[in-house]
Formats: C-alpha cells, sequence, structure tokens
C-alpha cells in the first residue's frame, strides 16, 4: 500500500536560471534523438554502397563528387561513414543491454535483499571488476570467435559492475521507504514488491547510467575494432575506418578525420545528455 505524501512545494528561482537549464536538458535529449535517428536512418540513403569499390582511383582527395574522398581501393568514405556510425550505434546498444539485462536484476535483489544475498553478490561483481575490462573483453572474444556480436557481448559483460553499482544503491535507499517495509509486512511477495516499488524508484539512476554507459560503449567497440577483435573487414564500423586510415596518415589524413569527429561528437552528445539528466535527477532528489 502506497503512503501519500504532500511535497513541499519549491521555491520560486527568480533569475530564470532552473527554467533555462531544465530547457537545455530537453535541447541536449532532442539533440541525442536526433542524433541517433539520424544515424541509424540516413546511412540507407547513402550515395554509395560502404563496400563498392572502384569508384575512382585510389586515396582520391575529398571533391565535389566524393566530399570527403575514396579510400585506398576506392571506396567512398562519406557513405562509409555514415553506415560505420551506425553499425557502432547498434553495437553500443548490443552492449548496453547486455550489461544492463544481467546488472538490473543482479542490483535489484542484491539492494532489496540485504544482508548475506548482498554481500555474496556484491563481492562476486567485484571480483569482475578487478578485472581489466578490455583485457577480459579480448580474452572472451579469443574464446568465442571474433565477430561483432561476440565483442559486444563481452563489453557487455565488462559493462556488468557498471549498473550494478548505481541500480544496487538505488534500490537501498528504496528498500528503506515507508511503502516498501509496509508491503513487506504485509506479506507481499518479493517479486511483486521489488517490480512495483522498488524498480520504479531506480528507473532514473538507470537511464543515466545507460547514457553515459552508451559513449563509452562506442569507444570500446572502436578500440575492439581497431586492433580486429570486433567489426571485420570490408565491414564499416567507426574502428575499422580508423584502422584503415592508419596506414595512411599523412598521405590522406582525410580517411581519419570524418570517422573521428563523427565518434567525438557522439561521445560528446552522450556524455552531455547524460551530465544533464544526472543535474536534474540531484536537483529533483534535493527538493
Amino acid at each position: 500500500m502506497t503512503e501519500l505524501r504532500s511535497t513541499p512545494a519549491a521555491p520560486a528561482d527568480p533569475s530564470g536560471h532552473g527554467s533555462s537549464r531544465t530547457m537545455r536538458g530537453r535541447w541536449q535529449l532532442l539533440i541525442l534523438v536526433a542524433l541517433i535517428t539520424g544515424l541509424l536512418v540516413v546511412p540507407l540513403f547513402a550515395p554509395y554502397p560502404p563496400n563498392q569499390t572502384g569508384l575512382g582511383p585510389g586515396l582520391q582527395p575529398p571533391g565535389l563528387e566524393h566530399w570527403f574522398g575514396l579510400d585506398a581501393v576506392g571506396r567512398d568514405v562519406f557513405s562509409r561513414t555514415l553506415t560505420g556510425a551506425r553499425t557502432s550505434i547498434l553495437a553500443a546498444t548490443l552492449a548496453v543491454a547486455v550489461g544492463l539485462g544481467i546488472g538490473l536484476p543482479l542490483g535489484l535483489v542484491a539492494g532489496f535483499s540485504g544482508g548475506r544475498i548482498d554481500g555474496i553478490l556484491t563481492q562476486a561483481v567485484g571480483i569482475l571488476q578487478t578485472i581489466p575490462g578490455l583485457i577480459l573483453a579480448m580474452a572472451i572474444v579469443g574464446m568465442t570467435g571474433r565477430s561483432l556480436v561476440n565483442a559486444m557481448i563481452a563489453i557487455g559483460v565488462v559493462f556488468v559492475p557498471r549498473f550494478y553499482r548505481v541500480i544496487r544503491a538505488a534500490a537501498l535507499s528504496a528498500a528503506a521507504e515507508t511503502y516498501v517495509t509496509a508491503s513487506r509486512s504485509m506479506g507481499s511477495p518479493a517479486w511483486r514488491t521489488i517490480m512495483g516499488h522498488v524498480l520504479p524508484a531506480v528507473l532514473s539512476a538507470t537511464l543515466v547510467q545507460a547514457t553515459v554507459t552508451m559513449a563509452v560503449a562506442v569507444l570500446s567497440e572502436a578500440t575492439l575494432s581497431f586492433v580486429g577483435l570486433g567489426v571485420q573487414p570490408p565491414a564499416a564500423s567507426l574502428g575499422t575506418l580508423l584502422a584503415e586510415s592508419d596506414d595512411y596518415l599523412g598521405l590522406a589524413n582525410n580517411l581519419a578525420i570524418l570517422p573521428g569527429v563523427c565518434m567525438v561528437g557522439v561521445v560528446l552528445v552522450f556524455t552531455g545528455t547524460a551530465a544533464q539528466m544526472r543535474r536534474v535527477l540531484e536537483r529533483r532528489e534535493a527538493r
């Protein structure tokens, strides 16, 4: 049974800074949605197929027909970057889904149960956290085979402690609330109390963590693909494009500029949006 509690009205902000911050947060969220939508949809209308070779002489510089030039085998750099960004976003989403899919139930159970169960789960996740993430991901890919899906599942396993810590802390706080205690005392099943009361209380913090983890996942995909453990050529991702450009730095820098700028832009939008969401959440909790 949920306890009804009155919430005091927040003091007015005569400077208008609060409303401006809210508007800025909304704009950042809109930019994030527009960016993801664009990166997922626009590649479908790329001017050339990403793997089509022989469009012109190798390492052709940027021009009117090929805005960012051609790579060593005559593929359009602009088309490949659009496709590569889409691949990286989808790969990052898979990694975050794996990490969240494991970390969320573990964090909920640990925070709600407390005691011995909490101790065992926290210790197990702590052991996982002590292993360097990139080394663990490389080991998993080495055992399962080189592919994008295997690489992202490996990265998702590395992300489990990130989600577990945040969700456990929020669940511990929610479990101490009066309405959760009342639900327990009335004999409600644990799963019903968790789903009905604890889970809604941790969603905001979970969303913030998922957003910032998307930025880390994009960088992780690029790292694994750069060293040959993620996306396999001739398929394009931001990591493989940067790897392909490495041999031509100083000779054809245009091969690295667009993928690099695109990756930095994606990371900045995700981290900026997560930071704004965190500030909004902190102000809400302070009231």
